[in-house]
């Protein structure tokens, strides 16, 4: 997306290319400043995700995904409710 691109040169997008298979597990930063992700930098900070390496792509329809499922519920469990406000009715036609 546009609106994501770091701005990497010809260089980086190399190396990036390059480094990926050897080495998966190093965290480099990928230049988005967390204002630009949301309003508040706390989610943007978060780990971004969980790994599961026994379970295959689809998560919560393998065998084991009642520990996805719980992870999941306790993390919307966690998130602070706003209030929905009502769009007008003629918005909606």
């Amino acid at each position: 997306s546009p609106a994501l691109d770091p701005g990497m040169n010809m260089v980086q997008r190399a190396l990036l290319a390059l480094l990926g298979p050897l080495a998966p597990h190093l965290a480099l930063g990928n230049g988005l400043k967390p204002a630009w992700i949301s309003r508040d930098a706390a989610p943007a900070r978060a780990p971004a995700h969980t790994c599961y390496p026994q379970m295959a792509h689809e998560i919560f329809n393998e065998p084991e995904r009642e520990l996805p499922l719980t992870e999941l519920t306790r993390w919307l469990a966690a998130l602070p409710l706003r209030r929905a406000t009502a769009m007008p009715a003629e918005t909606l036609e």
